[in-house]
């Protein structure tokens, strides 16, 4: 198996995100190290929230064998009356799948945000 550089691999996380109209956070929605959060809009409605969470195991790389690595999470917020959520952690899914997904679970969900 290939040996990743971490440091490289999340610096070019951070500047897609960036230039993907994600913003940079550390609230430790989900005890994360830090997150990339994105508001989608229709016109000036709020919609949903799209996160990627990132959680940096290399900090206990001396404590736990095969901790040398860094994980992620997504995540879907909907806006509205009623709070629905969805998380999803697949290594093969990229965030511009993701975001396909949580349009398509806010299209199915917005029925019971009415």
């Amino acid at each position: 198996m290939e040996k990743v550089d971490w440091n490289e691999w999340l610096m070019t996380m951070e500047t897609t995100l960036k230039e993907a109209g994600y913003r940079k956070f550390t609230g430790h929605h989900k005890r994360e190290d830090f997150g990339y959060w994105k508001s989608v809009y229709d016109g000036e409605k709020k919609l949903y929230q799209i996160a990627v969470l990132f959680y940096d195991f290399r900090k206990f790389s001396d404590q736990l064998q095969g901790a040398d690595r860094i994980g992620y999470q997504y995540e879907c917020m909907l806006i509205g009356d009623s709070r629905f959520d969805l998380s999803v952690s697949k290594d093969d899914m990229d965030f511009k799948e993701f975001e396909k997904v949580a349009r398509d679970f806010h299209n199915a969900m917005v029925v019971h945000l009415l």
